[in-house]
């Protein structure tokens, strides 16, 4: 896939978020971390502390508010996964910024050896 083609995908997905109906807090918070991700791939490595601060206050705001949070799962889920992109974009910029070393692969437990 080239980059164009996942900002295409990225772009069809926050067009689907700004649709959702009835869920103001969601659908901006959905909105922000799919144009985090654009962003991953043409902005310079000093934008993305302002996009990455502003996801998590998103999430935060949206999460406090969400009265639907206890009795829907999958909405935990989604602030969940919301929260793993905004680790990474961190865990990015600190290894632009010489702050952290890339870590070495994971070994899958279950190959086997030949």
């Amino acid at each position: 896939m080239s980059a164009t083609d996942a900002c295409d995908f990225l772009e069809a997905c926050r067009k689907k978020a700004s649709l959702l109906e009835g869920d103001e807090k969601m659908q901006c918070m959905l909105t922000r971390s799919f144009n985090a991700l654009k962003s991953l791939s043409g902005s310079p490595v000093e934008d993305l502390g302002y996009l990455l601060e502003t996801m998590q206050q998103e999430r935060g705001i949206a999460r406090k508010h969400d009265s639907k949070l206890e009795s829907d799962p999958l909405r935990g889920f989604i602030y969940d996964i919301n929260e793993a992109i905004e680790k990474t974009i961190e865990s990015l910029i600190a290894r632009a910024q010489g702050k952290m070393t890339a870590r070495p692969p994971i070994k899958n437990k279950n190959s086997r050896k030949e």
